[in-house]
């Protein structure tokens, strides 16, 4: 009986009475902070994709197939692809400067910057290979200052990093992989530039991992894009796709010029 007594206790005592402590998640934001930051991306790589997108102020809605070959950092290209598989549009950039290609009028727009152009397009807030490392889940911005970091209910890590000209990004992480979940940049009152979000990643043939779906949202350009990847290949020989000369028969034109324009029209529409 006092054998019994003893055992009854000790279930009660440690099995359902009482628990023991939780590890105190004070340090677990930071510990997926790190693991976010060291996480490998494949590169060189090549990913297929099927795009959506629609923007009313730039009268673009539809979609189509696309394809991207990256060589990290700052190399990338990225085209959109018609019915019968040819490029409709392409944006490419060799590690200096970019250059979009629009088949179908043959007009080829150069900008000698590419950083300038992407930060002045983001308000500052990502560069070229930022971009780039947006689409395969990479955490921007390295050595950006933490303001805060929260456990939300759910288990997810809420980051506030800060970006330049008092910029900020909220990433929210998976604590288990260290894989972005969302990501949005504010301007410094507080606007929102640049969202960004994931579906579940894939393991890739290398080990690493692979978002399987990106959503994009511009408000600026009230513009939404969707890329589901079909495939990721990581490449042995990168292919010569990161020239910047205009194809024979285009018309060459400031990417900065045509920037401007746009920001103009945008904003000549909301006055």
């Amino acid at each position: 009986m006092l054998i019994r007594r003893l055992l009854l206790t000790l279930v009660l005592t440690f099995g359902c009475g009482r628990s023991l402590p939780p590890e105190d998640p004070s340090h677990i934001p930071e510990s997926v902070l790190d693991m976010g930051r060291a996480r490998p991306t494949p590169n060189p790589v090549r990913a297929r994709y099927h795009l959506k997108v629609r923007s009313t102020p730039l009268d673009v809605a539809g979609s189509t197939g696309g394809a991207l070959i990256f060589d990290r950092p700052g190399k990338g290209h990225l085209a959109v692809l018609g019915p019968l598989g040819a490029p409709l549009v392409t944006l490419t950039s060799d590690g200096v400067g970019l250059a979009v290609d629009f088949t179908r009028d043959k007009r080829h727009l150069v900008g000698v910057d590419a950083e300038a152009v992407v930060r002045e397009t983001t308000g500052g807030i990502v560069g070229i290979d930022d971009l780039f490392g947006l689409l395969v889940g990479d955490l921007p911005l390295d050595d950006a200052k933490v303001r805060s970091t929260d456990l939300l209910e759910n288990g997810q890590v809420q980051l506030v990093l800060q970006g330049p000209r008092k910029s900020t990004i909220v990433a929210v992480l998976d604590p288990t992989l260290g894989t972005p979940v969302s990501m949005v940049a504010n301007d410094r009152n507080k606007r929102r530039l640049l969202a960004v979000s994931y579906e579940p990643f894939d393991t890739h043939e290398d080990g690493t991992l692979v978002p399987s779906t990106v959503d994009i949202e511009i408000p600026q350009l009230e513009m939404s894009v969707t890329l589901r990847f079909k495939s990721w290949k990581n490449l042995d020989e990168v292919p010569d796709v990161f020239s910047l000369d205009a194809p024979d028969g285009y018309r060459v034109e400031s990417l900065e010029r045509a920037m401007q324009s746009i920001g103009q029209d945008l904003l000549g529409g909301l006055r």
